[in-house]
């Protein structure tokens, strides 16, 4: 489920993602694109925490964003 509305609302969500995950950067974020793979690696690469630890702060973080809410930057 949330490796669907990572990769389906990636846009919209590299606002809050920055805020909560500030270690990560604007290029790493491009490179991530959306994949839910990618972007565990990636917080685990910055933050330096395992796979599960990486996957339970992304699907904390998901649930404050149901998918009707979210909304394209404009």
């Amino acid at each position: 489920m949330h490796r669907q509305m990572v990769l389906g609302q990636w846009v919209a969500l590299r606002g809050p993602i920055r805020q909560r995950w500030d270690r990560i950067d604007d290029a790493t974020l491009d490179r991530v694109a959306g994949n839910f793979d990618a972007f565990l690696d990636a917080i685990q690469g910055a933050y330096g925490i395992g796979r599960e630890q990486a996957e339970s702060e992304v699907t904390e973080f998901m649930l404050r964003f149901p998918p009707e809410e979210i909304r394209p930057q404009e």
